[in-house]
């Protein structure tokens, strides 16, 4: 995928005139994510989106290990809509961003790994292939404090030993099937790369 990455950008920097030209960051850190336990039945994934880029709000994916553990319809505030030439008319993410995510764990297990697909763009001419982030989930640590949307929907009490078990729903999202493995490259990638070595910039 990196590889992928860094030739989309090599070509993006070539079609761009002199004067717009910049240097694209590689998606882990233009989409970093952290994520913890609020409580035994909940975690929150936060994504740190740089700026010039964008989440797409329908192509985040969780997945553990192991994978007993599941996950219900995640939690999150509404993006705002944009006219995409691909998938259309889209919910898009841009700064901080949390999510809440109901987790569906067997007894005696408090620990997993968390696997976060997500899928977004750069302002700059490139949209990147899913990419996938793991962190280390531990359901009895204590959570810090959440803040922001989290607070508004728990009242304050996220980080405080009080979370609540089942979060109001803003704007749900199923989650559906995803792979830890997200370095294959979609049709549609394909066909931005097709359309980059015709000459023709991406559209995002």
């Amino acid at each position: 995928m990196h590889r992928l990455f860094l030739l989309l950008a090599l070509i993006a920097s070539l079609l761009l005139p002199t004067a717009a030209r910049a240097n694209p960051i590689e998606p882990e850190k233009a989409f970093a994510m952290r994520a913890q336990a609020l409580d035994a039945q909940t975690i929150e994934v936060v994504f740190e989106i740089a700026k010039d880029y964008y989440l797409y709000g329908d192509k985040f994916r969780f997945e553990a290990e192991p994978a007993a553990v599941g996950f219900g319809a995640l939690e999150k505030p509404a993006g705002k809509m944009k006219k995409d030439d691909f998938f259309g008319e889209v919910e898009t993410h841009r700064g901080e961003l949390r999510i809440l995510v109901p987790v569906q764990a067997p007894p005696g297990t408090t620990r997993f790994e968390l696997f976060a697909t997500s899928q977004g763009c750069w302002d700059g001419g490139i949209c990147y292939p899913p990419t996938t982030q793991q962190a280390s989930i531990d359901l009895t640590a204590p959570p810090k404090k959440a803040g922001g949307f989290l607070d508004s929907v728990l009242g304050g009490r996220a980080g405080a030993g009080g979370a609540s078990s089942a979060p109001v729903a803003l704007a749900a999202t199923a989650d559906g099937a995803g792979s830890p493995a997200a370095d294959a490259v979609s049709s549609d990638e394909t066909g931005d790369i097709a359309r980059l070595l015709s000459g023709a910039s991406v559209p995002i």
